[in-house]
């Protein structure tokens, strides 16, 4: 199954911004961030990342087996703790549109 992830940076990216120690800990988090999604495009778990300008966010595009994949996407990742993130479940623009055609209580 296909999963969504849209986020943005919370207080704590802004805060750690602020001193030279917490832009090296963003730089570092920021590279095992890097490595954490090469790793997972290397397992066929991570499909595709986007970034939204104008609003500061991202969009990644993940495949899950089961709901285990699921949370790892949201825990695992190294700046999970500077991200503010919703996860959802994607279905196929035909999927909806087969459902929705066969809904019989309009």
């Amino acid at each position: 199954m296909k999963v969504v992830r849209i986020h943005h940076h919370n207080q704590m990216f802004f805060e750690l911004q602020k001193t030279p120690e917490g832009v090296a800990e963003l730089m570092r988090m920021t590279e095992e961030h890097n490595k954490w999604l090469a790793k997972l495009k290397e397992e066929g778990k991570f499909i595709e990342g986007y970034f939204m300008p104008g609003d500061a966010s991202s969009v990644l595009i993940f495949e899950a087996q089961d709901e285990h994949d699921i949370e790892m996407f949201r825990l695992s990742d190294p700046l999970e703790k500077t991200f503010e993130m919703k996860m959802q479940v994607a279905l196929t623009l035909d999927q909806h549109l087969k459902a929705a055609m066969e809904k019989t209580n309009w």
